[in-house]
């Protein structure tokens, strides 16, 4: 018997299987001023529960413009996000979302430049796996 061109899987194993802690949900746009004044930002956190000290794999989508149009929101991989986000200048038509984790939480954060949006909510989504991305 050859088993030459078959492909195994270990479904065993955690890769890419989404973890209990995903959520499609929404968040408030942002209302809380910081920055030296300069952005409005609002966090949505959602502990992932995994075990550990590791951080996990995920993806964070967004509505901007609540039309049902889906958008990747930018990962926060150097740890940068003390600070608005450094390769995006904003827009003035929808906030931007920035999203990172750490071992304990998934955190998606909305940025505008005004507060505009404080009352208006926005369709989130966070894929968690169970894989492991970094060692905090």
């Amino acid at each position: 018997m050859s088993v030459t061109g078959q492909l195994q899987f270990n479904s065993l194993k955690n890769y890419m299987k989404r973890a209990p802690s995903s959520v499609s949900t929404s968040m408030l746009g942002p209302n809380t001023l910081q920055f030296f004044g300069s952005w409005y930002t609002r966090d949505l956190v959602i502990p992932h529960g995994l075990p550990g000290d590791k951080v996990p794999m995920f993806r964070a989508y967004y509505e901007p413009y609540r039309d049902g149009k889906v958008f990747e929101a930018f990962q926060d991989t150097q740890y940068y996000y003390s600070t608005p986000i450094n390769t995006y200048g904003g827009t003035e038509d929808a906030p931007t979302m920035l999203a990172f984790a750490d071992q304990d939480n998934v955190t998606l954060r909305l940025f505008f430049t005004q507060n505009i949006y404080a009352a208006v909510s926005f369709n989130v989504h966070c894929i968690i796996y169970q894989d492991y991305g970094a060692v905090a």
